[in-house]
């Protein structure tokens, strides 16, 4: 049995309106330092797929809050504000964004970011 590898319907490059739809914790992602604890943040667009289903976006992050660290960045775009000294990711969930979609390749393959 031949076993592909999934090909997902990409939102368009540019500006989109979206909500979170949810926080995912519990991911473990490899870095150049070694594993790390991360989140995904999964945006559902206004953007309809040939299914007529909204077409979604997932962005992953280490899950830190430092001042200079690319969650505590997303944090501040979605929410306006800082996430201090502890933030719940999961309050993210149902905020209303503008996210800005730019399409990447990877071995062959292309992901929106």
């Amino acid at each position: 049995m031949i076993i592909e590898a999934p090909v997902y319907e990409l939102v368009p490059p540019g500006p989109c309106s979206s909500k979170v739809k949810s926080v995912q914790e519990g991911i473990r992602r490899k870095t150049m330092f070694g594993e790390k604890d991360a989140l995904a943040i999964c945006f559902e667009t206004e953007k309809l797929g040939k299914d007529g289903q909204k077409l979604s976006v997932l962005l992953y992050a280490n899950r830190t809050i430092g001042k200079r660290s690319s969650l505590a960045k997303y944090i501040r775009q979605i929410t306006g504000k800082d996430p201090g000294q502890r933030f719940d990711p999961q309050s993210l969930v149902g905020m209303q964004v503008v996210i800005v979609v730019e399409h990447s390749e990877n071995a062959g393959r292309t992901y929106a970011n």
